[in-house]
């Protein structure tokens, strides 16, 4: 594995979840403060290729996409998450990556993918607990409002609270609903996606 993207855990992956993030400065503040013993971490810098029309041959060509297919093919994970910012690109890079596990594995039709939910807000008062949401106008009375602007800017409680502590972060897992799913990804990654564009 290129060690440059891939962390693995030194626990049994079995008992593992491998959190996949957007951006060198996210992969950082995770890799700092994961628990190496039960959380692995594969970086991505930007955009993966697209493979809904590849074969598996030629998605392998491109190097995060074959790190990322080793670990989850040979690696049975209990929990797959995909961390990236909360914005139109962050949508995007997840759903690459949705796409890719629909094509390739059966992570999502056996409850092991997962989407981590960071918010937009971060509310604060003195020493007072941090409190969180994705309206301003949830902000209590007596806090100040400050706007979490990606992965990349979150400060290592921060990285904790929302992405590695299970009693803190939001996981929305990912849902495969067959016909449905293949024909949405087909129309935003194949046809479609040009006359969106358009």
């Amino acid at each position: 594995s290129d060690s440059n993207m891939f962390w693995p855990s030194l626990g049994k992956p079995e008992d593992s979840e491998l959190i996949i993030a957007e951006g060198y400065s996210a992969i950082s503040g995770i890799k700092a403060q994961r628990n190496p013993r039960t959380q692995a971490c594969i970086a991505l810098r930007g955009k993966i290729l697209n493979t809904w029309n590849l074969d598996m041959q030629k998605a392998m060509r491109s190097d995060i996409v074959k790190q990322i297919l080793n670990a989850v093919l040979y690696s049975q994970y209990k929990r797959i998450i995909i961390a990236v910012d909360a914005d139109d690109d962050g949508g995007h890079i997840a759903s690459l990556l949705i796409a890719l596990f629909v094509k390739y594995t059966n992570v999502i039709q056996e409850g092991r993918l997962y989407y981590v939910n960071t918010p937009h807000y971060i509310f604060k008062k003195g020493n007072a607990p941090i409190k969180w949401s994705d309206e301003a106008k949830d902000c209590p009375k007596g806090y100040h409002t400050t706007t979490l602007k990606g992965l990349g800017g979150m400060d290592a409680k921060q990285i904790k609270t929302f992405i590695i502590n299970e009693e803190t972060r939001h996981l929305q897992k990912i849902v495969f609903d067959g016909l449905k799913c293949e024909k949405a990804l087909d129309q935003a990654f194949s046809y479609g996606g040009e006359h969106w564009i358009l």
